[in-house]
């Protein structure tokens, strides 16, 4: 379980390239309010305390070309928790996502 608490530092690693998110009925790509495509990113989230977690974000804009293994930031990382038949999960989004030092 990922916890995210502003007091307490949490990296994050590119596990896999950019993914364009589809939608599950039509197949076709997802765009966001700005209408731009929406991308998912396989990450790993690294806090000073407990193990690292593999998270996935979404994130609209240019699909961002960087290796596995980079550092990045994201910008306005936020989730929200869901509910479906029972189960419950967290899907998370930011507004970017950029290689630690800036590149995109």
């Amino acid at each position: 379980m990922l916890i995210i608490d502003p007091s307490s530092p949490c990296r994050f690693v590119l596990v896999d390239r950019a993914v364009p998110v589809t939608d599950y009925t039509t197949k076709a790509p997802v765009v966001g309010e700005d209408g731009k495509p929406v991308f998912r990113y396989a990450v790993l989230a690294i806090r000073d305390e407990g193990r690292p977690v593999q998270i996935t974000v979404k994130a609209p804009g240019v699909a961002v070309a960087l290796e596995p293994g980079t550092p990045v930031s994201l910008q306005a990382l936020s989730g929200v928790l869901w509910e479906r038949d029972g189960k419950q999960a967290v899907s998370f989004s930011a507004d970017g996502i950029a290689a630690l030092g800036g590149k995109q």
